[in-house]
């Protein structure tokens, strides 16, 4: 999805858990029998979808990132590499990664054969691979749940993610906007989303998972070609001189990890020359400024279930 090798190391500098992945060769081997799942989920995208899904008790281990997750439960590795003594210890029967095209180290591959660990290294990089990991999690914890109540228990009992409640949310709130929303939305003129406010400020391009939700939502994107993660000094912002600049700007970390952040109201119109001019814009130009205060806005999991609902109240109507 991303453009290059240079956009995926911009990507990774400016948020850590947002990382490109590929699948890893196979290393999947038949779990031993247990009455659940125990999950070391190295992503704390993957974390937050493994929760929605009704599986948040099954985690037991989580990245050095995660700061959504219980923080008595034990972290087994961040990017940078694999505590494989912290990993043992979790004694996993599934681990889940966001690990990218490297090598797991000879010693976890090793381990997780002779422990019969299921191992699965994912992509987060669009709307689909995240449903595609959620639906993979889903299978794997429902599959270890070898009883009615025991899925019950999981919020699992639907045969497939797709069938779940949470499945057909997400497949609702994703879908492609259709009728007076989607024109609503392209009548705002030009859209642009910022991951911060300051200069140099960076964008959502074309290829990531912020991009995509706008212009499913039907919304004219300012910026249509180049990178998933663009950096744009004030000139740049100023000659693409978006109607509508959407900052997200999360400032702290929601007291559950399931519990919608209170969004900001929109600006009102008296701050709005402020935040053009922090942001460079002409304060001429009739630029709307929307901040978008969410915890989770750059976690890559069905928690953006929450950012598009907070995209589609927050958004100026016509």
């Amino acid at each position: 999805m991303l453009g290059g090798a240079a956009t995926a190391v911009a990507v990774v500098a400016a948020f850590a858990w947002f990382l490109s992945a590929q699948p890893l060769s196979p290393t999947t081997t038949a779990p031993s029998p247990a009455a659940s799942p125990r999950i070391v989920a190295l992503a704390p995208g993957l974390t937050e979808s493994l929760r929605r899904i009704g599986a948040g008790s099954t985690i037991v281990g989580r990245h050095g990132f995660d700061a959504w997750t219980n923080p008595a439960i034990p972290v087994c590795g961040d990017q940078g590499g694999i505590d494989a003594e912290m990993l043992r210890r979790a004694s996993p029967t599934h681990l889940y990664l966001q690990w990218g095209d490297k090598q797991l180290p000879p010693s976890i591959e090793a381990t997780a054969a002779d422990q019969h660990w299921t191992v699965r290294n994912f992509t987060l990089l669009s709307l689909e691979q995240i449903q595609a990991a959620a639906a993979a999690m889903y299978t794997d914890v429902r599959s270890k749940c070898d009883t009615p109540s025991a899925r019950a228990a999981l919020g699992v009992e639907a045969e497939t993610f797709a069938a779940s409640a949470i499945g057909q949310l997400w497949e609702t709130a994703t879908a492609q906007r259709t009728g007076q929303t989607a024109d609503a939305f392209a009548k705002l003129g030009p859209v642009i989303l910022l991951y911060s406010d300051r200069e140099p400020v960076a964008a959502a391009g074309p290829g990531s998972y912020h991009h995509e939700i706008l212009t499913r939502l039907g919304c004219q994107s300012a910026i249509t070609t180049g990178a998933a993660y663009q950096v744009l000094d004030r000139e740049t912002l100023r000659r693409i001189n978006p109607a509508v600049a959407i900052v997200l700007k999360p400032r702290k970390l929601a007291a559950s990890p399931t519990t919608n952040a209170a969004a900001n109201p929109s600006p009102t119109a008296s701050d709005q020359p402020t935040l053009r001019r922090t942001l460079g814009l002409d304060e001429a130009a009739p630029t709307r400024v929307v901040i978008i205060d969410d915890p989770l806005a750059f976690v890559p999991g069905l928690n953006l279930l929450d950012l598009i609902a907070q995209f589609e109240q927050q958004l100026p109507k016509q």
